[in-house]
């Protein structure tokens, strides 16, 4: 019943919310980097009143409850319930996303006085950590403190839908981030444990994790893996998909007939990565935080992400060169 009601909140939400995994994409690591909001926190702790005050009522039916949510969404000024600690704990924590410098920390360090097992304390104290191994140890403290939040049981038992249950998402944010750091410092088969964790735990990938595990995967020299979750994601129809395909072709099998047919192919969905990728055009030096399919804004994106894949095919680079003069 609580996936259900989870789908049917998050279905009702919909109208008034980007996309989450382009949020998550486009804006989750830059935000934590730069102390910025977290995507969609006044969205998740609607997702959280809704859903509390759902627990305090004697439903019937669904017809009840979407009765219920649709009063509670057209009349978004509605009295807040009581709070457990827990509750306030989180309730600060969004406050702490939305804030910046030393009042986001003050607000996360009360939320950990109130909630020792606050996952996103953890991910706002690491973001002010400069010694990178100091910020992995915290967010290592948090992904720890968020398995004791939730429990190994809760865990195993909700494998698959934890996206549609919103107390996870802190879990699931320490995760991420803790995962991308890893690789970033270059512990690639722990880090594709985290990811691959993720992913069994929320199929659908709402946080685009997929996308790191695949730079994971071909750094560490797992071309099957990365060719079988480009296979399980089907994305031939953006530039990621595209030329994700057509490096794996080419790592696997060098420059053939279907590698060329590939490269078509990705340049008539965006021409402007090739510029990215051969040089003719710089990196920008600002995060892009979002895109439109087939804009030079993708491209951008994503080089960023992959260039540093392609630069180890150096006849590669030198074909799409050629082929874009």
């Amino acid at each position: 019943m609580e996936h259900v009601l989870s789908d049917e909140i998050d279905e009702l939400l919909e109208i008034r919310e980007r996309t989450e995994l382009d949020l998550y994409r486009d804006n989750f690591q830059d935000n934590m980097e730069n102390n910025l909001p977290i995507p969609q926190a006044d969205l998740e702790r609607e997702l959280l009143q809704l859903q509390r005050g759902i627990s305090e009522q004697n439903f019937e039916s669904m017809d009840q409850i979407q009765e219920y949510l649709n009063s509670k969404i057209n009349n978004p000024k509605c009295t807040k319930n009581k709070l457990s600690t827990k509750e306030k704990a989180q309730d600060l924590l969004f406050d702490a996303y939305e804030a910046t410098g030393k009042r986001r920390l003050q607000l996360a360090e009360e939320a950990l006085k109130l909630n020792p097992n606050s996952p996103d304390a953890y991910i706002i104290l690491a973001e002010a950590e400069k010694n990178p191994e100091e910020r992995l140890s915290l967010y290592k403290a948090g992904l720890e403190a968020g398995e004791k939040e939730l429990g190994k049981s809760f865990i195993r038992d909700n494998k698959g839908y934890f996206w549609g249950l919103t107390e996870t998402r802190p879990y699931m944010r320490v995760k991420y981030t803790y995962a991308a750091l890893l690789q970033t410092l270059g512990r690639l088969q722990e880090a594709v444990a985290q990811y691959e964790e993720l992913l069994e735990l929320n199929p659908g990938d709402n946080q685009g994790v997929r996308y790191g595990l695949f730079t994971a995967y071909v750094e560490a020299g797992h071309i099957q893996e990365a060719e079988a979750l480009l296979k399980k994601y089907n994305e031939e129809s953006n530039a990621h998909g595209a030329f994700n395909n057509l490096l794996i072709e080419y790592v696997k099998n060098g420059l053939t007939q279907k590698t060329k047919r590939l490269i078509k192919r990705a340049k008539a969905l965006n021409p402007f990565v090739i510029d990215y990728l051969t040089g003719k055009k710089k990196l920008p030096n600002e995060e892009v935080n979002s895109y439109i399919l087939g804009s030079e804004s993708e491209a951008a994106v994503y080089a960023v992400e992959h260039i540093h894949l392609w630069e180890r095919h150096v006849e590669l680079v030198e074909w799409l060169a050629a082929g874009s003069s």
